[in-house]
């Protein structure tokens, strides 16, 4: 199969898939639509990164180890492995994932057809999943909508698992995460954490429902402080949202980790329950924001954020060094992007 904008991958066989075309990724990988030659079924292939896998055989290892144990992870709303491996020429380590045709939750934002009680339904699904992911020991470490893919039927799956979190334990004094999504303790450098799953899981939520983020910022050092400082904006959930609703992401939002649900499933429940309480006595629903609000900064922010969002969502995965001349040199690429 002849290359495809000078892609070397495009056309190599990997076991029974042989890739087709680029999808996407970034930090430490990339992703492929592949071809399954036996089932001819459509797959998904994530390749770790052969630049940064190169001499560092701990950081396979660790990716490997992560394919294993979410392998070992069934739930209906987790993405499925169905194979891993490094028999590719010169040994680079791959995923083939179940292919899911209905694009991601980011991709629903963009349309701006996304109802409330659509995106309740969906995030409890997508805490569903990632309940089932914590119980087995996992941490996401990098929830946020393009992470939430949707299959054939319109139901969430949690895809992206682990490689965020074995990226951050193979570099010392570093995390990855998207600023936008990451908790104040991961903002820290603090181990991942279940609550850390549910603070993005609030944050994701929040824009679901408000079409904005709770925090705003023209650079990720000033978005990963105001995550650790200040309080998230309620106001504009107000009309959107049950009350019940509204608590519950204040909740998910605290800064302190103990204040939050305790890990997906108890998120996915309470969400749940607030749905339900909402009811009848929910505020008269109005049409989601389609403006990016500056929460009291310049326009030129909003301008900025708006972009962000528009691209990706708060930026794509990066490494932010947790040294203070090392996050401005990190804000500046970020927003290159």
């Amino acid at each position: 199969m002849p290359q495809v904008s000078g892609d070397e991958h495009i056309g190599r066989v990997l076991g029974e898939v042989r890739l087709v075309r680029h999808l996407g990724g970034g930090g430490m990988s990339r992703v492929y639509e592949g071809r399954h030659r036996h089932l001819d079924a459509p797959v998904v292939v994530k390749l770790l990164d052969p630049k940064r896998a190169w001499g560092k055989p701990a950081l396979v290892e660790a990716f490997l180890r992560e394919a294993r144990a979410l392998g070992a992870v069934t739930h209906p709303h987790v993405v499925r492995v169905l194979s891993a491996g490094t028999e590719a020429e010169g040994g680079i380590p791959h995923l083939v994932l179940e292919h899911l045709p209905g694009g991601s939750l980011r991709a629903r934002l963009r349309a701006g057809d996304l109802e409330p009680d659509e995106a309740l339904r969906l995030l409890a699904e997508a805490g569903d999943g990632l309940g089932a992911a914590h119980a087995a020991g996992l941490v996401h470490g990098d929830v946020k909508p393009e992470n939430l893919l949707l299959d054939a039927g319109g139901r969430i799956k949690v895809v992206d698992f682990g490689l965020a979190q074995v990226s951050g334990d193979a570099v010392t004094g570093a995390v990855f995460g998207t600023p936008a999504y990451m908790a104040p303790e991961r903002c820290r450098g603090a181990a991942p954490d279940p609550r850390a799953d549910v603070y993005a899981l609030g944050v994701t939520l929040y824009e679901c429902l408000t079409d904005q983020w709770p925090f705003n910022a023209p650079a990720p050092k000033l978005l990963l402080e105001k995550h650790q400082r200040e309080a998230p904006p309620l106001e504009p959930l107000e009309g959107v949202a049950p009350q019940a609703v509204v608590d519950l992401i204040a909740a998910c939002l605290a800064k302190d980790p103990a204040a939050r649900p305790a890990d997906g499933a108890a998120f996915a429940r309470a969400l749940r329950a607030a749905s339900a309480a909402g009811g009848a006595a929910s505020p008269p629903r109005r049409k989601r924001r389609r403006r990016l609000s500056s929460s009291g900064s310049s326009a030129a922010l909003a301008t900025v954020a708006r972009r962000e969002r528009r691209q990706g969502g708060g930026g794509a995965t990066v490494l932010i060094v947790l040294l203070v001349a090392a996050a401005l040199a990190v804000a500046g690429a970020l927003f290159a992007t």
